[in-house]
């Protein structure tokens, strides 16, 4: 079953970096909201409180744009499920050049800053599989499709307190 789903994500990865992008307005928030609707239960300490921001928007694929978000809440609900109180959000800012920034957020297991490039790195995990299983694929899908956007993408940690988020995707546009 495990060589079967790592099978299954490189043809993902592999389809992410041939199929054509086809642009048209995305509504980002309507597409997070489908995509939370469709994520596998998981078993967790406290329930997930989901905040999407309204009103996200991007000039985008939309298939390629599920395939972004389904990646990184589902991430997000998997890092969260050991929190007493865990939290994800999806926002967005501008840029001091202007450009947007699509974030998501959320407070739960962290991982060492010096190893954030190694996120988007095909099979490179940063948490033993049996705490977090996965194929090590999702973020280097993630990333293909954001850079053939005309994107950047990169993880931040950051140390929250109470009323912090803990950790954080963003993506800029072109």
């Amino acid at each position: 079953q495990e060589m079967l789903t790592t099978l299954e994500a490189l043809l993902a990865l592999a389809r992410s970096s041939s199929e054509a992008i086809e642009r048209a307005p995305v509504d980002l928030s309507r597409l997070a909201e489908e995509v939370i609707n469709t994520l596998p239960a998981v078993e967790r300490v406290s329930p997930l409180r989901w905040q999407i921001e309204p009103g996200l928007s991007a000039w985008a694929s939309e298939s390629q744009m599920r395939i972004v978000l389904a990646n990184l809440l589902g991430n997000a609900a998997k890092f969260t499920r050991r929190g007493a109180q865990p939290r994800v959000r999806v926002g967005a800012s501008t840029g001091p050049d202007g450009r947007v920034r699509v974030a998501v957020e959320d407070n739960g297991v962290g991982f060492d800053a010096g190893q954030a490039d190694r996120l988007f790195t095909p099979f490179s995990r940063l948490h033993a599989g049996d705490d977090f299983h996965g194929t090590g694929i999702g973020l280097t899908i993630v990333h293909t499709i954001v850079e053939a956007h005309g994107g950047v993408i990169w993880a931040e940690n950051i140390r929250p307190t109470a009323s912090q988020i803990g950790k954080a995707v963003r993506i800029e546009d072109a």
